[in-house]
């Protein structure tokens, strides 16, 4: 199943400012996260994905995901039980 989620950070927001935004999955296997990351933001936003507690991209990592004007795809490979 697809669950397409966009997440917009506005120009200037500093780095103290996170945001956090919930993505409701379905019960099942998540296999695919794919992360765009469009032109201008100069490797600054960053991002990190996780599953509860737990950091699954990047893999039990508390460091960020970052990129400019690139696309990114992981396969977890993991099993959601709630």
């Amino acid at each position: 199943m697809l669950v397409p989620s966009v997440v917009c950070v506005e120009p200037n927001t500093p780095s103290t400012a996170w945001l956090e935004q919930l993505v409701e999955l379905p019960r099942g296997l998540l296999n695919q996260v794919v992360i765009v990351f469009p032109p201008g933001h100069s490797g600054i936003t960053g991002i990190r994905v996780r599953y509860g507690l737990e950091y699954i991209i990047p893999y039990h990592s508390e460091e960020w995901i970052r990129g400019d004007g690139v696309v990114l795809v992981d396969y977890p490979q993991l099993i959601l039980y709630e």
